[in-house]
């Protein structure tokens, strides 16, 4: 077991830095790696106030920390449809800073950087190429045995 890194191109624009330039993947990722798991941390820079304010009524929990809100979602079917289908901002990227998600808390899935650098945990090989796959844009990748010497 190891631990798949995918970094996409990215590209900026005046309200917004270092978003991917494709982020097709997207439902792609939700619909086949993310069933198992049971929340989602999803972490917002304070001057993000419309994704703050989209996030705080499905929040089961929120912290603040310095710059950066942090929201505690349930995986249910309804916020997994929100996410499905309202995580794409339309300036660019995803709308969210950071998202882990996690199964029995612990950590197993990491899109940061407005989804440009997503970070699978636990993946064997097989499930590595697999997961690679569905990335379509500019994208290096890196397979982490944690078993290899």
């Amino acid at each position: 077991m190891g631990n798949v890194v995918v970094k996409i191109e990215t590209m900026s624009t005046e309200g917004k830095s270092s978003f991917p330039s494709d982020v097709n993947f997207w439902t792609n990722l939700l619909d086949n790696y993310t069933n198992e798991f049971q929340e989602v941390v999803i972490q917002c820079w304070n001057e993000e106030e419309h994704a703050i304010n989209e996030l705080s009524s499905r929040a089961a929990s929120t912290t603040n920390e310095g710059l950066i809100k942090i929201f505690y979602i349930n995986l249910n079917e309804e916020n997994r449809v929100f996410l499905r289908n309202h995580s794409v901002d339309p300036n660019g990227g995803l709308k969210w800073f950071t998202m882990f998600f996690n199964v029995n808390g612990d950590e197993r899935l990491e899109v940061s950087h407005y989804g440009s650098e997503i970070i699978l945990y636990k993946a064997d090989e097989e499930i590595a190429k697999q997961f690679i796959s569905i990335f379509s844009s500019s994208i290096t990748t890196h397979y982490y045995d944690e078993n290899a010497d």
